[in-house]
């Protein structure tokens, strides 16, 4: 083992020798040259004792877990042991893994093939070595299949999806959570693999999916907190970060009005769980979101007060990044608008952080601003330096879109310099990158679209798998069925004796209306005859008498008086004919045919008289219902009103006002006559008692005013109760 330490020493001191004459000119004399090789001979030596030194180590590990009396204690305190080592080459934790699952592969120890594929997966997803990382969790994965352990497999298809994400393998990263879905998964789990759905399909353009996976994750996480009734600061941080990515999506398809919406309800949550950091990310998507829109004053705003809260936590570093993105965003929004000093202010500002941190993810967008300012201002090395620095940058990140925007300003800038040859050289590569970004976009749809056609093709099995299942449960509910033929035939006889005593009761009730109707009619006729009996009688005995008198007095010349009052009384007998009829005939049943038949008698009954008789209705009448018994009882009240009037006034003019307010009718009855003394209104005797009477009947009111003669006011309830109208 000496030996070959020996010649891989001589070996790596030649390759060292060779490597300083070639660049001779980095070092000038030859004790640097010789400190140098010692110092590399020195590492290296370290480097191949370290490795040894973990070998050596390792063997002492396997001593130790032989001490242990079971396979699975062995297991279990290899992958422990593996777990504790923190800070710790990651290739010795591998080693330690692979040990733990050769010996559960051993002893078929199941779960220790879980726990120790998963450690080492881990490991490699530490490293970097994703497709290693899913090599592994395939491997647990499937040995958690056999064994039947739902939330290990939950938790590795979860592992391993998050590693798909990273490689930009979004279609397997869907299908391993679709997979999650499959199993019955937790609320809190489902509301997290719905939620990086919708991210998966977002990347991949498709924001309707990705749209329904946050809408179905946000479901569920309402429906879990009204569960629980008090929900916690994670469930209120979830509900936050789900708006926040509904927001980017609203904002990418431009709907700017959804788009701060859902950032104001996101704003909302995060300041009732104090997360600072969320907070700035959220006002600087509002700041965005308002610049999309032509509000720049009100970005602006957002940007500052995004920047006020990344000056409260100036120790934090990770809210660095943050304020990059924010300077960036201000000055490209005063570089856009000839600003060139504020433009150079936040600009220089995004670079003093970049300084902190050279990998920033910033640093192509600060660099481009940066070239494009000074190419404005005429200082055209330094827009070359930082243009080419924001080029090689995103070269090395894949930035393909701030490595276009880069380009597109360095070859307008050589044309600007007048070197057309470097200008076309830059635009050919801008092209380049243009058609690399549109074969991405294009790749993108490819992948949607087959995305959406194996969508579709398990949603078809999935629902061919429910058909099958829906034939089982009907096969047994039909086993149910019969077993329960007994029971539903008790069920049958009950319902049936149910039915007779139903029909039984109907019956009665029938028969109990049948005779309410009854006594109904029979107390309408009895009322009837009454009114024929002492209307239609007494005018009929009035005609009678005058006949005998005119018959006596035939050849009298007083006999004329007395044909003209036989007259006048057959005509009042038809009159109250008609209104009998008019009363009892329900095609009249209607509130304008009671106004028609006041005005109408109004006009006829002052016909043949000295007074004038003016009557005014509503020009819109409701159609609204009113019985006969109402319709007759408002109209005697007027006629006995009008027969007042026409007795006692003394007028030369009637009035009849009839107007419908709200819920009630108001009839007026006003002359301009003598008037009536109010001690004298006893002396009208029944009349008035009667009057009083029907109105009280109606549940409505009576008012009499003296004043330039009599107005007598009706105001009558209608019977069908509607929204508040005013008609006139």
């Amino acid at each position: 083992m000496f030996c070959k330490l020996v010649i891989k020493v001589y070996f790596f001191i030649i390759f060292i020798d060779v490597f300083f004459n070639k660049f001779h000119m980095a070092f000038k004399t030859y004790n640097n040259r010789l400190a140098i090789l010692i110092f590399v001979v020195t590492l290296f030596v370290g480097i191949h004792c370290s490795a040894q030194l973990q070998n050596n180590h390792i063997d002492s590990i396997i001593l130790a877990i032989q001490k242990e009396p079971s396979d699975s204690d062995k297991i279990s305190k290899l992958v422990n042991y593996s777990k504790s080592l923190k800070c710790v080459d990651s290739t010795y934790k591998i080693q330690i893994g692979r040990l733990a699952l050769e010996l559960a592969n051993k002893i078929g120890w199941k779960k220790g093939v879980v726990i120790s594929s998963f450690d080492i997966a881990n490991c490699y997803a530490d490293c970097m070595h994703r497709p290693e990382a899913n090599k592994y969790f395939q491997l647990g994965i499937d040995a958690a299949r056999d064994s039947r352990d739902t939330p290990a497999i939950a938790l590795g298809l979860v592992l391993m999806a998050q590693a798909y994400g990273e490689l930009n393998l979004f279609a397997k990263k869907i299908d391993c959570y679709q997979e999650v879905l499959s199993l019955k998964t937790p609320p809190q789990r489902k509301t997290g693999v719905y939620s990086n759905m919708g991210s998966a399909y977002a990347n991949i353009g498709d924001y309707s999916i990705a749209m329904t996976c946050y809408d179905s994750a946000l479901h569920i996480l309402d429906e879990f907190i009204k569960s629980e009734k008090k929900p916690t600061s994670l469930d209120t941080q979830s509900k936050a970060v789900l708006r926040l990515a509904i927001g980017d999506i609203y904002l990418t398809i431009r709907d700017f009005e959804k788009a701060l919406r859902n950032y104001q309800n996101a704003l909302l949550l995060f300041e009732l769980t104090k997360k600072n950091e969320a907070r700035v990310n959220v006002l600087t998507s509002i700041g965005k979101t308002y610049q999309a829109m032509g509000s720049y004053d009100l970005g602006i705003s957002n940007f500052k007060k995004a920047l006020e809260i990344c000056k409260l936590e100036e120790k934090e570093s990770n809210f660095d990044i943050k304020k990059q993105i924010i300077f960036d965003q201000l000055g490209r929004y005063f570089f856009d608008r000839g600003h060139t000093d504020s433009a150079f202010f936040y600009a220089n500002s995004s670079l003093l952080l970049i300084e902190r941190n050279p990998e920033s993810s910033e640093l192509p967008v600060t660099y481009t601003l940066l070239g494009e300012l000074y190419a404005k201002t005429g200082k055209f090395d330094k827009a070359i330096h930082f243009l080419n620095g924001a080029i090689a940058f995103c070269k090395k990140s894949g930035a393909l879109e701030i490595e276009k925007d880069a380009l597109f300003a360095l070859s307008n800038l050589y044309g600007q310099m007048n070197q057309p040859a470097k200008a076309l050289d830059v635009y050919k590569n801008y092209i380049a990158v243009r058609d690399s970004v549109f074969s991405l976009d294009k790749a993108k749809e490819i992948t949607r679209h087959d995305m959406n056609a194996a969508f579709e093709e398990k949603q078809a099995a999935q629902k061919a798998e429910q058909e099958k299942e829906n034939a089982i449960q009907k096969t047994v509910m039909e086993l149910t069925l019969k077993r329960q033929h007994f029971a539903y035939l008790v069920f049958t006889v009950i319902i049936i004796l149910l039915v007779i005593v139903g029909i039984l009761f109907y019956t009665r009730s029938k028969l109990r209306e049948k005779l309410e109707m009854q006594m109904a009619i029979t107390s309408e006729r009895t009322r009837i005859s009454s009114e024929m009996h002492d209307d239609m009688g007494s005018e009929l005995s009035k005609i009678s008498l005058l006949s005998e008198i005119v018959k006596q007095n035939v050849k009298e010349q007083n006999s004329e008086s007395h044909l003209i009052n036989i007259s006048r009384s057959s005509k009042e007998l038809l009159d109250r004919l008609g209104e009998i009829v008019w009363s009892l005939n329900d095609k009249y049943d209607k509130l304008d045919n009671l106004i028609i038949y006041i005005r109408r008698f109004a006009m006829e009954f002052f016909n043949s008289t000295d007074i004038d008789c003016k009557v005014i209705t509503p020009e819109h009448v409701p159609d609204l219902p009113i019985d006969g018994e109402m319709r007759r009882s408002v109209f005697l009240l007027v006629k006995e009103a009008l027969h007042n009037a026409l007795k006692h006034s003394k007028a030369d003019l009637v009035t009849v006002t009839i107007t419908i307010i709200d819920q009630y009718i108001n009839i007026v009855v006003a002359d301009n006559g003598i008037g009536i003394d109010e001690h004298a209104l006893s002396e009208f005797g029944n009349g008035l008692d009667n009057m009083k009477k029907r109105v009280a009947d109606l549940k409505g009111s009576i008012d009499f005013a003296t004043t330039n003669g009599v107005t007598i006011t009706f105001k009558f309830p209608l019977p069908v109760t509607g929204t508040t109208h005013k008609w006139l």
